[in-house]
Protein backbone atom coordinates (compact mmCIF):
# COMPACT_ATOMS: atom_id res chain seq x y z
CA UNK A 1 0.00 0.00 0.00
CA UNK A 2 2.85 2.12 0.71
CA UNK A 3 3.86 2.15 -2.75
CA UNK A 4 0.32 2.66 -4.29
CA UNK A 5 0.26 5.75 -2.26
CA UNK A 6 3.52 6.67 -2.75
CA UNK A 7 3.54 10.75 -2.77
CA UNK A 8 0.20 11.59 -1.75
CA UNK A 9 1.17 13.61 1.27
CA UNK A 10 2.95 15.63 -1.00
CA UNK A 11 -0.33 16.53 -2.30
CA UNK A 12 -2.12 20.02 -1.62
CA UNK A 13 -5.57 19.16 0.43
CA UNK A 14 -8.79 21.12 -0.12
CA UNK A 15 -12.63 21.13 0.85
CA UNK A 16 -12.93 19.73 -2.75
CA UNK A 17 -10.51 16.63 -2.21
CA UNK A 18 -11.94 15.94 1.20
CA UNK A 19 -15.76 15.91 0.12
CA UNK A 20 -14.56 14.12 -3.20
CA UNK A 21 -13.48 11.26 -0.47
CA UNK A 22 -16.63 11.64 1.48
CA UNK A 23 -18.82 11.03 -1.87
CA UNK A 24 -17.23 7.74 -2.55
CA UNK A 25 -14.01 6.50 -1.82
CA UNK A 26 -12.92 4.71 -4.89
CA UNK A 27 -13.74 7.52 -7.00
CA UNK A 28 -11.06 9.24 -4.97
CA UNK A 29 -8.56 6.63 -5.35
CA UNK A 30 -9.30 6.21 -9.43
CA UNK A 31 -9.30 10.18 -9.81
CA UNK A 32 -7.00 11.66 -7.07
CA UNK A 33 -4.24 8.87 -6.56
CA UNK A 34 -4.05 6.65 -9.54
CA UNK A 35 -4.90 9.57 -11.86
CA UNK A 36 -7.29 7.41 -14.08
CA UNK A 37 -8.90 9.37 -17.43
CA UNK A 38 -11.32 11.50 -16.09
CA UNK A 39 -14.62 12.14 -18.18
CA UNK A 40 -15.20 16.09 -18.30
CA UNK A 41 -18.32 17.80 -16.71
CA UNK A 42 -20.59 20.30 -18.34
CA UNK A 43 -21.88 21.41 -14.94
CA UNK A 44 -18.14 21.84 -13.72
CA UNK A 45 -16.77 23.90 -16.74
CA UNK A 46 -20.26 25.82 -16.47
CA UNK A 47 -19.77 26.86 -12.83
CA UNK A 48 -15.95 27.79 -13.33
CA UNK A 49 -17.32 30.25 -16.36
CA UNK A 50 -19.48 31.19 -13.58
CA UNK A 51 -16.86 31.72 -11.09
CA UNK A 52 -14.48 33.32 -13.89
CA UNK A 53 -17.45 35.71 -14.67
CA UNK A 54 -18.37 36.86 -11.62
CA UNK A 55 -14.37 37.32 -10.54
CA UNK A 56 -13.56 39.49 -13.76
CA UNK A 57 -16.60 41.50 -13.36
CA UNK A 58 -15.51 42.33 -9.49
CA UNK A 59 -11.81 43.06 -10.56
CA UNK A 60 -12.55 45.01 -13.08
CA UNK A 61 -14.30 47.28 -10.65
CA UNK A 62 -12.55 47.12 -7.93
CA UNK A 63 -9.00 47.30 -9.39
CA UNK A 64 -9.85 49.33 -12.55
CA UNK A 65 -12.84 51.54 -11.63
CA UNK A 66 -14.91 50.09 -14.43
CA UNK A 67 -18.40 49.16 -14.10
CA UNK A 68 -19.34 46.44 -16.14
CA UNK A 69 -23.04 46.99 -16.35
CA UNK A 70 -24.03 46.12 -20.41
CA UNK A 71 -25.78 42.89 -20.73
CA UNK A 72 -24.04 42.34 -24.04
CA UNK A 73 -20.78 42.85 -22.46
CA UNK A 74 -21.46 40.18 -19.54
CA UNK A 75 -22.48 37.84 -21.87
CA UNK A 76 -19.21 37.96 -24.27
CA UNK A 77 -16.77 37.56 -21.38
CA UNK A 78 -18.35 35.07 -19.39
CA UNK A 79 -18.70 32.97 -22.45
CA UNK A 80 -15.44 33.60 -23.92
CA UNK A 81 -14.45 32.58 -20.14
CA UNK A 82 -16.59 29.60 -21.01
CA UNK A 83 -15.07 28.71 -24.71
CA UNK A 84 -11.87 28.91 -22.79
CA UNK A 85 -12.63 26.33 -20.72
CA UNK A 86 -13.97 23.99 -23.29
CA UNK A 87 -11.20 24.09 -25.10
CA UNK A 88 -8.18 22.73 -22.45
CA UNK A 89 -10.90 20.82 -21.35
CA UNK A 90 -10.91 18.78 -24.95
CA UNK A 91 -7.49 19.19 -25.67
CA UNK A 92 -6.68 17.45 -21.89
CA UNK A 93 -9.18 14.92 -22.23
CA UNK A 94 -8.66 14.35 -26.12
CA UNK A 95 -12.63 13.49 -25.36
CA UNK A 96 -15.34 14.92 -27.64
CA UNK A 97 -17.57 17.43 -25.83
CA UNK A 98 -20.76 15.81 -27.05
CA UNK A 99 -19.82 12.91 -25.03
CA UNK A 100 -19.13 14.29 -21.43
CA UNK A 101 -21.02 14.24 -18.26
CA UNK A 102 -24.24 16.49 -18.42
CA UNK A 103 -26.94 17.32 -16.49
CA UNK A 104 -30.70 17.01 -17.38
CA UNK A 105 -32.09 14.12 -19.33
CA UNK A 106 -32.83 12.74 -22.89
CA UNK A 107 -32.99 15.86 -25.76
CA UNK A 108 -32.54 17.86 -22.44
CA UNK A 109 -28.69 17.38 -21.58
CA UNK A 110 -27.57 20.35 -19.97
CA UNK A 111 -24.45 21.15 -22.43
CA UNK A 112 -22.92 23.92 -24.80
CA UNK A 113 -25.93 25.91 -25.56
CA UNK A 114 -27.34 25.43 -22.04
CA UNK A 115 -24.50 26.99 -20.34
CA UNK A 116 -23.66 29.79 -23.29
CA UNK A 117 -27.02 30.76 -21.93
CA UNK A 118 -26.92 30.01 -18.44
CA UNK A 119 -23.86 31.32 -17.01
CA UNK A 120 -23.72 34.77 -18.55
CA UNK A 121 -27.55 34.89 -16.64
CA UNK A 122 -25.85 34.09 -13.41
CA UNK A 123 -23.33 36.55 -14.24
CA UNK A 124 -25.67 39.22 -14.82
CA UNK A 125 -27.71 38.02 -12.16
CA UNK A 126 -24.26 38.63 -9.97
CA UNK A 127 -24.07 42.27 -11.33
CA UNK A 128 -27.47 43.17 -10.13
CA UNK A 129 -26.78 41.63 -7.27
CA UNK A 130 -23.37 43.75 -6.45
CA UNK A 131 -25.66 47.00 -7.41
CA UNK A 132 -27.84 46.32 -5.07
CA UNK A 133 -25.32 45.09 -2.12
CA UNK A 134 -22.53 47.46 -2.22
CA UNK A 135 -20.95 45.40 0.44
CA UNK A 136 -17.21 46.35 0.70
CA UNK A 137 -14.50 43.68 -0.17
CA UNK A 138 -12.13 43.28 2.99
CA UNK A 139 -8.30 43.76 2.30
CA UNK A 140 -5.37 40.61 2.16
CA UNK A 141 -1.32 42.03 1.57
CA UNK A 142 -3.08 44.72 -0.44
CA UNK A 143 -5.16 43.11 -2.31
CA UNK A 144 -9.24 43.03 -2.03
CA UNK A 145 -10.62 39.40 -0.79
CA UNK A 146 -11.53 38.34 -4.51
CA UNK A 147 -10.63 34.55 -5.15
CA UNK A 148 -8.36 34.26 -1.97
CA UNK A 149 -5.70 31.62 -1.91
CA UNK A 150 -4.26 30.86 1.41
CA UNK A 151 -2.38 28.08 1.70
CA UNK A 152 -2.54 26.48 5.47
CA UNK A 153 -3.04 23.09 7.72
CA UNK A 154 -5.32 21.54 8.76
CA UNK A 155 -5.63 17.69 9.55
CA UNK A 156 -2.18 17.39 9.64
CA UNK A 157 -1.12 17.79 5.99
CA UNK A 158 -1.37 20.51 3.68
CA UNK A 159 -4.21 22.78 2.63
CA UNK A 160 -5.39 25.37 0.43
CA UNK A 161 -8.69 27.48 0.58
CA UNK A 162 -9.39 29.61 -1.95
CA UNK A 163 -12.12 32.07 -0.75
CA UNK A 164 -14.69 33.52 -3.20
CA UNK A 165 -15.30 36.65 -1.26
CA UNK A 166 -14.32 38.31 1.72
CA UNK A 167 -17.67 41.10 1.94
CA UNK A 168 -18.15 43.40 5.55
CA UNK A 169 -21.55 42.74 5.56
CA UNK A 170 -23.98 46.26 6.86
CA UNK A 171 -22.82 45.77 10.30
CA UNK A 172 -19.48 45.91 9.63
CA UNK A 173 -18.90 42.05 10.13
CA UNK A 174 -16.26 40.64 8.37
CA UNK A 175 -18.04 37.24 6.00
CA UNK A 176 -17.28 34.40 4.26
CA UNK A 177 -19.21 34.55 0.70
CA UNK A 178 -19.16 31.43 -1.63
CA UNK A 179 -20.53 31.46 -4.95
CA UNK A 180 -22.62 28.35 -5.95
CA UNK A 181 -23.98 27.63 -9.51
CA UNK A 182 -25.82 24.76 -8.53
CA UNK A 183 -27.37 23.38 -5.14
CA UNK A 184 -27.00 25.11 -1.62
CA UNK A 185 -24.77 22.72 0.24
CA UNK A 186 -26.55 21.62 3.20
CA UNK A 187 -24.44 22.35 5.95
CA UNK A 188 -21.83 25.93 6.37
CA UNK A 189 -18.90 23.34 6.92
CA UNK A 190 -17.38 25.24 3.85
CA UNK A 191 -17.37 28.25 5.05
CA UNK A 192 -16.49 27.55 8.21
CA UNK A 193 -13.36 26.20 6.94
CA UNK A 194 -13.01 29.22 5.27
CA UNK A 195 -13.53 31.25 8.06
CA UNK A 196 -10.52 28.93 10.22
CA UNK A 197 -8.16 29.05 6.68
CA UNK A 198 -8.59 33.41 7.48
CA UNK A 199 -7.42 33.36 10.90
CA UNK A 200 -4.90 30.47 10.26
CA UNK A 201 -3.19 33.29 7.95
CA UNK A 202 -3.12 35.76 10.06
CA UNK A 203 -5.98 37.86 9.34
CA UNK A 204 -8.81 38.48 11.08
CA UNK A 205 -11.79 36.17 11.54
CA UNK A 206 -14.66 36.01 9.66
CA UNK A 207 -17.58 35.89 12.20
CA UNK A 208 -19.93 34.85 9.36
CA UNK A 209 -20.36 32.92 6.59
CA UNK A 210 -23.07 32.69 3.45
CA UNK A 211 -23.72 31.11 -0.10
CA UNK A 212 -25.02 33.47 -3.26
CA UNK A 213 -27.31 31.19 -5.53
CA UNK A 214 -26.44 31.71 -9.10
CA UNK A 215 -29.80 30.31 -10.13
CA UNK A 216 -32.16 33.04 -8.40
CA UNK A 217 -29.47 35.37 -7.57
CA UNK A 218 -29.91 35.73 -4.15
CA UNK A 219 -27.61 35.26 -0.85
CA UNK A 220 -28.58 32.86 1.94
CA UNK A 221 -28.94 34.41 5.34
CA UNK A 222 -25.57 34.91 7.16
CA UNK A 223 -24.93 31.92 9.98
CA UNK A 224 -22.17 32.51 12.57
CA UNK A 225 -18.87 30.26 12.04
CA UNK A 226 -17.53 30.69 15.61
CA UNK A 227 -18.02 26.65 15.96
CA UNK A 228 -15.71 26.25 12.99
CA UNK A 229 -12.31 25.92 15.31
CA UNK A 230 -9.35 24.34 13.96
CA UNK A 231 -9.12 21.68 16.73
CA UNK A 232 -12.99 20.93 14.75
CA UNK A 233 -11.96 20.87 11.85
CA UNK A 234 -8.16 18.61 12.35
CA UNK A 235 -10.97 15.75 13.48
CA UNK A 236 -12.79 16.25 10.53
CA UNK A 237 -10.37 16.33 8.23
CA UNK A 238 -7.78 14.54 10.01
CA UNK A 239 -10.54 11.38 9.93
CA UNK A 240 -10.66 11.71 6.04
CA UNK A 241 -6.66 11.87 5.65
CA UNK A 242 -6.09 8.65 8.21
CA UNK A 243 -8.79 6.75 5.79
CA UNK A 244 -6.83 7.30 2.61
CA UNK A 245 -3.54 6.66 4.44
CA UNK A 246 -5.23 3.18 5.79
CA UNK A 247 -5.84 2.59 2.25
CA UNK A 248 -10.03 2.76 3.09
CA UNK A 249 -11.29 3.51 -0.75
CA UNK A 250 -14.61 1.66 -0.78
CA UNK A 251 -16.48 2.52 -3.29
CA UNK A 252 -20.55 3.98 -2.71
CA UNK A 253 -22.27 2.53 -5.32
CA UNK A 254 -25.29 4.33 -6.21
CA UNK A 255 -26.92 7.35 -7.50
CA UNK A 256 -23.68 9.21 -8.10
CA UNK A 257 -22.55 6.78 -10.51
CA UNK A 258 -24.11 8.20 -13.37
CA UNK A 259 -22.53 11.18 -13.01
CA UNK A 260 -18.77 10.02 -12.06
CA UNK A 261 -16.18 11.52 -13.82
CA UNK A 262 -14.06 8.31 -13.65
CA UNK A 263 -16.34 5.67 -13.53
CA UNK A 264 -14.90 4.28 -16.96
CA UNK A 265 -12.11 3.13 -15.09
CA UNK A 266 -14.22 1.69 -12.35
CA UNK A 267 -14.90 -2.03 -12.01
CA UNK A 268 -18.51 -0.85 -9.86
CA UNK A 269 -19.68 0.86 -12.58
CA UNK A 270 -18.38 -1.74 -15.45
CA UNK A 271 -16.30 0.45 -16.71
CA UNK A 272 -14.59 -0.68 -19.82
CA UNK A 273 -10.95 0.64 -18.31
CA UNK A 274 -11.37 -0.87 -15.02
CA UNK A 275 -8.79 -3.72 -15.40
CA UNK A 276 -5.93 -1.23 -16.29
CA UNK A 277 -7.06 1.20 -12.97
CA UNK A 278 -9.21 -0.77 -10.29
CA UNK A 279 -7.21 -3.09 -8.05
CA UNK A 280 -11.28 -4.43 -7.20
CA UNK A 281 -11.07 -5.82 -11.19
CA UNK A 282 -9.97 -9.31 -10.97
CA UNK A 283 -8.75 -8.77 -14.58
CA UNK A 284 -6.59 -5.80 -13.08
CA UNK A 285 -3.68 -5.28 -15.02
CA UNK A 286 -2.11 -2.24 -14.19
CA UNK A 287 0.87 -2.57 -16.68
CA UNK A 288 -1.27 -2.19 -19.63
CA UNK A 289 -1.03 1.34 -20.57
CA UNK A 290 -4.48 3.28 -21.21
CA UNK A 291 -3.01 4.20 -24.87
CA UNK A 292 -3.21 0.48 -25.62
CA UNK A 293 -6.82 0.07 -24.21
CA UNK A 294 -8.50 3.61 -25.72
CA UNK A 295 -9.76 6.84 -23.62
CA UNK A 296 -12.44 6.89 -21.40
CA UNK A 297 -15.57 7.88 -23.64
Amino acid sequence: MSIHLAGYESHMWSFSRYTSYLRCGKGYELSRIIKAPQLPSWYAIGGNAVHGGTEQVDRLEFLMGENVTAEDDVVALTNAKLDELITEAEAKSGIDPSKWIAGGRGKEKQRSDHWHTVAPEMVQRWVDWRKEHRWEWAMFGGEPGIELRLEIELGGLPFVAVIDRLPYLPDESLAVLDIKSGQKPKTPLQLGTYATAVELAGYPRPKYGLYWMGKDGKHTEPVPLAKYTKDYLDQIFGGAIEGVRAGNFSPNEGEACRMCDVAAACYTTDGHLSHLYDRLDPNYQPNVTAEEEGKAA
